[in-house]
């Protein structure tokens, strides 16, 4: 391997670090990363405007939104829905009309008093989007086998998607997808 260099690598833990000598690949809790002879130099990100001097911020349910803005909430976090599967602009729903209705009302109260609203969006793919890609799951064992437990609504488990790679993408996608349709702020990845 040269410095700098990247591999090809398989999401194939998702609970626990190794080093696979073979692959050149670490994983990390369903994170792929290409082991590279020199790291990258660091580049800075810069925070957006609004996130600096923030002071307060809620964790909240929908109805409680309105409460947390009038008290002075700057930020408010809630959960409304999950990742769907397709997107919109792939001829998907998008999210059902009750979640669209709830993340649009919540937008707007918060935007009405000028909070922001931050979605706490878990990183797990649909029970839709696992029959559509088996592959996107992340692989349990160290031959790279394609998971073979049946995944299940109830076990998160049975649904990991590997973040570093096709379902990442897609996470990303569906991120834009949100902020565009209900001019969401931020997110919050939670899982």
């Amino acid at each position: 391997m040269v410095p700098g260099e990247r591999v090809a690598i398989t999401c194939r833990v998702p609970t626990r670090a190794y080093c696979d000598t073979v692959t050149k690949a670490c994983v990390l809790l369903g994170f792929c990363l290409p082991v590279v002879a020199e790291p990258p130099p660091f580049e800075a990100v810069e925070p957006a405007g609004w996130v600096q001097g923030l002071t307060r911020m809620v964790f909240c349910t929908p109805g409680e939104i309105p409460d947390a803005v009038e008290a002075g909430a700057q930020v408010v976090q809630t959960n409304i829905n999950w990742p769907y599967y397709p997107l919109r602009q792939d001829g998907g729903a998008g999210a059902s009309a009750e979640d669209a209705k709830r993340l649009r009302d919540a937008v707007d109260a918060c935007h009405r008093g000028g909070a922001r609203l931050v979605l706490g969006l878990p990183p797990f793919p649909s029970m839709e989007n696992v029959r559509a890609h088996p592959d996107w799951r992340v692989h349990s064992d160290r031959a790279g086998d394609a998971p073979t437990a049946e995944p299940k609504e109830s076990d998160l488990g049975t649904r990991l998607g590997c973040n570093n790679g096709p379902w990442g993408d897609y996470l990303i996608d569906l991120c834009a997808e949100l902020m565009r349709d209900y001019g969401l702020d931020g997110y919050s990845f939670d899982g």
